[in-house]
């Protein structure tokens, strides 16, 4: 799975704000608040990945159970799925 192209992302403080464009706009018109782990997901989302890929690399990152990380992972993506912003 991959992100549609076109989300551009800024950095409020502690929080990241990520809105459409382009072929993203097409399908979602509002605005995306994360934390820094959901933008980090975001980010590897823009290259072709799998939810178990995305969680290995945070269980490699951050000292948290792996099945704490895997249902953060799985949540955030079924957000951005209901979005419609995956490309699948």
């Amino acid at each position: 799975m991959k992100i549609k192209s076109g989300l551009i992302s800024h950095k409020v403080d502690d929080q990241y704000i990520t809105v459409a464009s382009g072929d993203a706009a097409e399908v979602f018109s509002g605005m995306l608040r994360s934390n820094s782990v959901a933008a980090a997901i975001l980010n590897m989302l823009e290259s072709e990945t799998s939810e178990e890929e995305i969680t290995e690399q945070l269980y490699s990152r951050y000292d948290a159970p792996r099945e704490t990380i895997a249902a953060d992972v799985h949540q955030v993506i079924m957000q951005i799925r209901k979005a419609g912003l995956l490309d699948e």
